[in-house]
């Protein structure tokens, strides 16, 4: 149209969208690193249960130890420090500009949807796999065994016990460990098609008051007749619809790509020529390249945000920006804030002693399980079931002279037999038997025990054993490890 020329159409064609005017995706990088530890040291966990002793002269041994491991497993120690480390890398690979429709515009500053874009486009991304590595122990291994001695009093020789002694076992070094072939960002759209806010068509009655020049200007809607007069409109657009109907000038309609929430602020600022036909006139409230609200719920597209970050299975990883959730500017910029926030692995259980949670592929690709924009190193302690109380129970045998008797024999003891008590040895032996004295462990005689006895030469003293008994009781202790992890997930 030339200068001064008048508008011979109600309804401009929409312009072009140049590629230009599509927003740039800022990121060429996204890399992955972290670093998993399991630490479980305890020492000696081998401890002397009962000790058994005896001053009889036919013992191989004067005492005897018996052995036990405080976590019932037949384990002298674990020395374990198990080492999970991984990293992968995703450089830009391609570019490709995305066709869509029905793209939420908000009004400047805020989160309220003024209507939807009748078509929009954007910048699609894909960021290929060019790098993976991860290293681990997991579990833990026999580094060698402790062999612990005790015998028992009819013993020639030495019992020996075995524990095994728990080290961490060797790296095991991946070089195509299981991670995301690919990642894809969806960039900030901007409006290809104008959106239509407002419709006007001239009634008999408005013709005749003719021509009309339709204003949008300030945030208000003004709407002046051939004889000067002006009627002015502000407010929601659902609210300006019927005040315009009710004066009969114009059929007003809501238009198709607004909102009920949409209001004469929302309206591009334009001014028409003056008018006289019923020809549709419409007012706009998005214009060619405005920009789609990347942190706006897309009700039309099925799937929530029309912006994310996303990886295919198995990762499933899907992340899209919700602006008043994150509390962030609906717009570019905010999209940018919130994709460069950092991402933290965190630990959701521990497998406990040096299994590491990183052990499977979990965590070389983002999940939300796995992942967390809350800063810092995950840890988690964890302890090994052992017994509730330690118990020391101490028995000493004491060979004693128990009274005098009659009678023959007296019976004989062996001293791997379970000691009698005092008592127990007088009650056993009747009147009329002789003296005996004890044998050894082999079943030789080891003489007559000298004790003295006063009455007839019949009687004799017998030897027998007084048994002592101590129990000591303890609190168990608990053996704890910990398990860490560190690291980063980052756009750059």
């Amino acid at each position: 149209m030339s200068v001064g020329g008048r508008l011979l159409a109600a309804c401009c064609a929409n312009g072009g969208l140049s590629n230009n005017q599509i927003p740039t995706c800022p990121f060429t990088t996204i890399s992955l690193q972290y670093t998993n530890t399991n630490t479980f040291v305890t020492g000696v966990m081998v401890y002397v249960s009962q000790i058994i002793s005896s001053d009889h002269p036919g013992c191989d041994f004067s005492q005897f130890d018996a052995l036990w491991d405080s976590d019932e497993g037949l384990t002298n120690s674990y020395t374990l420090n198990n080492v999970g480390t991984g990293n992968a890398r995703w450089d830009l690979a391609s570019t490709t500009i995305v066709s869509a429709g029905g793209g939420p515009v908000v009004r400047p500053g805020t989160n309220t949807i003024i209507g939807y874009a009748p078509t929009y486009k954007y910048r699609s991304l894909t960021f290929n796999r060019t790098s993976r590595f991860r290293s681990r122990s997991n579990g833990v291994n026999v580094g060698g065994q402790t062999t612990y001695d005790a015998g028992g009093c009819c013993s020639s020789s030495v019992f020996q016990f075995q524990f095994d002694d728990f080290v961490t076992p060797p790296v095991i070094n991946e070089t195509t460990p299981n991670s995301p072939a690919t990642y894809g960002l969806q960039w900030v759209g901007v409006a290809s098609e104008r959106g239509v806010g407002l419709t006007l068509v001239l009634t008999a009655s408005g013709i005749a008051a003719g021509p009309w020049v339709i204003e949008v200007s300030g945030g208000t809607l003004s709407l002046t007749n051939g004889s000067g007069s002006t009627t002015s409109h502000t407010g929601l657009l659902t609210t300006v619809v019927t005040a315009i109907n009710a004066a009969g000038f114009f059929t007003a309609t809501l238009g198709l790509d607004a909102t009920t929430v949409c209001e004469t602020q929302d309206l591009k600022v334009s001014k028409s020529n003056p008018i006289s036909t019923n020809c549709t006139y419409s007012l706009y409230n998005i214009e060619i390249g405005d920009e789609i609200a990347p942190g706006s719920f897309h009700p039309s597209a099925g799937v929530g945000f029309p912006t994310r970050l996303f990886s295919p299975a198995p990762f499933f990883f899907d992340l899209r920006f919700n602006a008043a959730a994150e509390g962030l500017p609906n717009n570019a910029a905010g999209l940018e804030t919130f994709m460069r926030r950092v991402w933290f692995p965190k630990l959701n259980s521990t497998g406990g002693v040096g299994t590491l949670q990183a052990v499977s592929n979990s965590y070389m690709g983002v999940t939300t399980a796995r992942w967390s924009t809350t800063a810092g190193t995950s840890s988690l302690t964890y302890t090994l079931p052992t017994n509730d109380q330690r118990q020391l129970i101490v028995d000493t045998y004491s060979t004693v002279c128990i009274g005098c008797i009659t009678g023959s024999p007296v019976p004989q003891f062996s001293p791997c037999d379970s000691f009698p008590s005092a008592s127990t040895l007088s009650d056993g032996i009747s009147p009329g038997q002789t003296c005996s004295d004890l044998i050894d462990c082999s079943g030789n005689p080891l003489g007559l025990f000298q004790c003295d006895c006063f009455g007839p030469p019949e009687w004799s003293l017998v030897r027998g054993w007084v048994k002592e008994q101590q129990v000591t009781i303890t609190d168990a202790p608990v053996y704890r490890g910990t398990e860490t992890i560190s690291g980063r997930f980052e756009l750059s």
